[in-house]
């Protein structure tokens, strides 16, 4: 190496931590931050904030590092833990946030207060479902162009006998106010939507019978934005060194490539999740664009 380059990783792998060899788990066990900060009563967008992060990514602690003699299964871990097995409303922000980074979608996030016998819940909210939200056109537009993530403020078991049942269901209810408080929404129903580089494109507050066509031409308007948003923000991760990856099952990633060693490959996405992977399970056109990187290499 001449004096003044920088080490290239291109050919190299990190070591890999010795419970994940040859005989270990597909994955580290991993418990979700998410799950784990609402148990104890902790709002994870206020501790981010208070410590330099952004809201609803993983610490050091959460990513997952899987098991280079097991590619198929570790891949099939990390899909089912981050939601790649498609849900219609994703319940967790956290899991709806890394979805929406790394599939480059908005995200779409509806505050409700869906009506029981054991509480009033909101009227408005439950015509926006059933007069838009619930409608088949509609699903399938929006689960094509956006990460939708349902917060329903009607918890389960607050006043439930069973203590232990009562206090998950009050620290939910906990974290769910703080989304609505981050979020600035005053009543029920809302429709949010967050562009991938985190900023809020549209704030649609309550709803009136009959208002379906309107509301979702506002969610037309803010998809547009949204993808011009998204533009911009990829064009900066790019000089990075991110680029968009197409796995055999057409599951689209934004990463940047950490290592490749004899076509085994090492991607960390934006918010610092690691997947490994090997060359084989990636698109014709990831291909061509590894052997291109090899020939600069020489």
């Amino acid at each position: 190496m001449k004096p003044g380059e920088k080490e290239d990783n291109f050919g190299k792998v990190p070591e890999v931590p010795a419970h994940l060899r040859a005989g270990g788990s597909a994955t580290a066990k991993v418990e979700p931050t998410e799950e784990r900060l609402v148990a104890a009563g902790v709002d994870p967008a206020s501790l981010a904030a208070s410590q330099g992060g952004v809201a609803g990514l993983p610490s050091e602690d959460d990513i997952i590092f899987t098991n280079p003699d097991d590619f198929e299964g570790s891949e099939a871990a990390i899909q089912g833990l981050f939601g790649v097995a498609r849900k219609d409303w994703q319940e967790s922000h956290t899991v709806a946030k890394n979805l929406s980074l790394v599939e480059s979608k908005p995200l779409l996030i509806f505050f409700t207060d869906t009506p029981s016998p054991q509480s009033g819940g909101s009227p408005a909210a439950a015509r926006l479902e059933s007069e838009l939200i619930a409608r088949s056109d509609f699903a399938d537009w929006a689960g094509e162009n956006f990460v939708r993530l349902k917060l329903d403020f009607n918890v389960k078991d607050r006043k439930s006998a069973d203590t232990a049942r009562q206090s998950i269901a009050l620290a939910k209810e906990k974290y769910l106010l703080s989304l609505k408080k981050r979020y600035k929404v005053g009543g029920f129903p809302a429709l949010i939507v967050v562009a991938t580089d985190g900023s809020v494109v549209q704030h649609v507050r309550g709803y009136r019978s009959g208002n379906s066509e309107f509301t979702w031409g506002l969610l037309r308007t803010a998809l547009e934005t949204s993808k011009a948003r998204q533009k911009k923000f990829e064009e900066k991760l790019q000089k990075k060194g991110y680029r968009r990856w197409t796995g055999k099952n057409d599951l689209k990633i934004l990463a940047r490539l950490a290592a490749y060693k004899d076509g085994n490959l090492i991607l960390i996405a934006p918010n610092g999740v690691r997947y490994e992977t090997k060359e084989s399970n990636l698109s014709a056109e990831d291909r061509l664009w590894i052997e291109e990187q090899k020939e600069k290499r020489g």
